[in-house]
């Protein structure tokens, strides 16, 4: 299991919940767990979930989370500053869904046919892509969601995900 130390401008040094998907959530009791912890979590965005089983939605939160090795707390923290649960949100820049996934990803790691309202191909996309600025910036978690916010150089955006990042995480 991955641990990481970052530096929280407003606290200090801190230790973070596990960046990468930890082998905990193969436990089916486990399992089990925390999607009752998120689901009550998600309570709130039902209505942005377009009312689909919440639990499905955090299946496939788990199952891109684990594909690139992310932790699917995170990817919740993501998605909620990104987009606050609204699959078919859009931003001024042409950012789509959840994870708000710019158009031009298609391209580069899957196809223009690629539906990005889609939950699981939007989920897919933005672990992607979190994983790619992951690997560019040798795990630095601060550049590479500064990157994925293309804000790189500034601390607002990683520090924003950093809090729902706490208040997602289940350890």
């Amino acid at each position: 299991m991955l641990t990481i130390i970052l530096l929280w401008p407003h606290i200090g040094y801190s230790a973070v919940p596990p960046l990468g998907y930890d082998a905990k959530f193969h436990d089916p009791y486990f399992r089990q767990v925390w999607l009752v912890f998120q689901h009550e979590r998600l309570q709130p965005y039902h209505q942005r979930l377009m009312n689909q089983d919440t639990d499905a939605f955090l299946s496939k939160v788990l199952s891109s989370a684990s594909h690139y090795n992310l932790s699917p707390d995170l990817v919740l923290a993501v998605v909620h500053v990104e987009s606050r649960f609204d699959r078919f949100a859009i931003s001024r820049a042409g950012a789509i869904g959840l994870m708000q996934v710019m158009p031009f990803w298609r391209k580069e790691i899957g196809s223009q046919e690629d539906n990005l309202l889609d939950d699981s191909t939007n989920l897919m996309f933005g672990c992607a892509v979190l994983r790619h600025y992951l690997d560019k910036e040798s795990g630095n978690l601060d550049r590479a969601l500064a990157r994925y916010n293309g804000s790189l150089g500034s601390s607002d955006y990683p520090r924003l995900v950093y809090q729902w990042w706490s208040s997602y995480s289940f350890y």
